[in-house]
């Protein structure tokens, strides 16, 4: 996964395309080792990354396994809104 987060930063930052403003932000990673959750036989991911301006942004990538590998098929920057009612729902649970 490290691998997968270290190939979609461009010069050091993750790219995130604002759909609000259309702007792009810069997003530089923080959390060296992530939260995992599972989700049936799924994975979440969640990282910690921060803009410019120093603000903390939750990224969370959910993953499905293909054969000896795993695949991000979603990837959910700054809605850790959707995370939390996945939870609370009791589709998601924290990893031990």
């Amino acid at each position: 996964m490290q691998r997968h987060v270290d190939g979609k930063l461009v010069d050091g930052a993750l790219l995130y395309l604002d759909q609000k403003s259309g702007e792009v932000h810069r997003l530089h990673p923080v959390t060296a080792h992530p939260m995992i959750m599972t989700m049936g036989d799924h994975y979440v991911l969640c990282f910690d990354f921060r803009n410019d301006e120093g603000k903390n942004v939750p990224v969370d990538y959910y993953m499905a396994r293909r054969n000896n590998e795993y695949v991000v098929f979603h990837t959910a920057v700054a809605e850790r809104g959707l995370l939390k009612r996945l939870m609370s729902d009791g589709k998601i649970a924290r990893l031990r």
